[in-house]
């Protein structure tokens, strides 16, 4: 009835909210974080959202926290503990005096963290949709810093609230590792060239870059290819280029200048849609991949769409599936990732499939 809880849902229910005291997924600077924002947002004088008749105010709580930049890489070292973020989301206020509750408490939250953790981010996003959704539009920025620095295989990278990266970062550095088997296997040369689709903040296709003659990054969110491409200064990477739209649509425009496909003496693809997969444009973008590259690696969050994707991809275009990998991102849950190696093959090859 209003009441503030922090936690995460029960299980089966999208409106419960079981209240929790301790976090035991989070390092110890993610639970720091947790136990302060708890304290002050419980404290505030401002009522919880509730989902099943859309009133309230306080909707979400998101807590990010990362190694931070080490050694002499770039900006932003750190002092060995870990960087934090934390966005606060509610409804937009309903009058001047939710919105003072709300300053008030901002501030206490900013001052309480700053003694408690190495607080590198603090955010102020709004939710005006009914959907029960963490991601906003609206974003104050109340720190001077708005990024978190994370260290995976000896390159840094900058992630932002929009940007995705992996969680579970040791178990990323696994599933980087299978890619780059999977890159092993099929042979990578001296002026291959990388098209990474999905490509968020640049993680995958900047941590394997130095196999590359080129990296082509092609990503719908604006802010994450701001990140890749300074992700890709940070690690010095300078045969990186990093494109914002429609994967289809760039793929053609790159395709019109004859001197970024030709000359390579191969292409590979990587692919890493969100967990609902690829939708139809995503395969059309897909089937508009240069002649000559024939191999596409899968990165998948779901078992499900993978798939279903993989059917998709094998009736709308020349991939098939050659091998799989799964790896356990997210130890002791059903929740489980997978690398799939597909090839190409030649139209007479799937003519005779499909007459089968």
């Amino acid at each position: 009835e209003g009441e503030v809880v922090l936690g995460m849902h029960k299980k089966g229910s999208w409106s419960e909210v079981v209240n929790l005291s301790k976090c035991l997924l989070q390092q110890r600077e993610g639970q720091e974080a947790f136990e302060v924002v708890g304290e002050v947002m419980k404290k505030a004088g401002l009522p919880a959202y509730r989902k099943t008749d859309h009133t309230g105010f306080l909707r979400h709580c998101i807590i990010r926290q990362a190694r931070g930049m080490q050694g002499e890489v770039g900006e932003g070292k750190t002092d060995g503990r870990r960087e934090v973020m934390v966005e606060i989301v509610t409804s937009e206020p309903a009058d001047e005096q939710q919105q003072s509750k709300l300053d008030t408490a901002l501030s206490e939250l900013r001052a309480k963290l700053e003694e408690k953790v190495q607080l590198k981010a603090l955010y102020w996003s709004i939710n005006t949709s009914k959907s029960d959704t963490s991601v906003t539009t609206t974003k104050h920025q109340l720190t001077d810093s708005g990024v978190i620095h994370e260290m995976s295989r000896g390159k840094a990278f900058r992630i932002s609230p929009l940007s995705f990266f992996q969680t579970n970062t040791a178990q990323a550095e696994v599933l980087f590792s299978t890619v780059e088997a999977y890159l092993d296997k099929c042979g990578v040369q001296k002026g291959d060239l990388l098209i990474d689709l999905f490509c968020g903040a640049g993680a995958i296709g900047l941590a394997v870059a130095d196999r590359f003659e080129s990296v082509i990054g092609i990503e719908v969110v604006e802010q994450a290819v701001k990140d890749a491409r300074v992700n890709a200064q940070i690690n010095n990477i300078h045969h990186a280029s990093f494109h914002c739209g429609d994967a289809g649509k760039i793929l053609l425009e790159l395709e019109e200048d004859t001197s970024v496909f030709e000359n390579k003496a191969s292409i590979m693809a990587i692919v890493d849609p969100p967990r609902a997969g690829m939708d139809k444009k995503a395969i059309k973008a897909i089937s508009k991949l240069p002649s000559h590259c024939d191999t596409l690696i899968y990165v998948s969050c779901s078992p499900a769409t993978l798939a279903r994707d993989l059917a998709s991809l094998s009736d709308k275009t020349q991939f098939r599936l050659d091998s799989i990998t799964p790896v356990d991102m997210f130890p002791h849950t059903p929740h489980i990732e997978a690398v799939a190696l597909l090839k190409k093959v030649e139209h007479t090859q799937v003519d005779e499939k499909k007459g089968e």
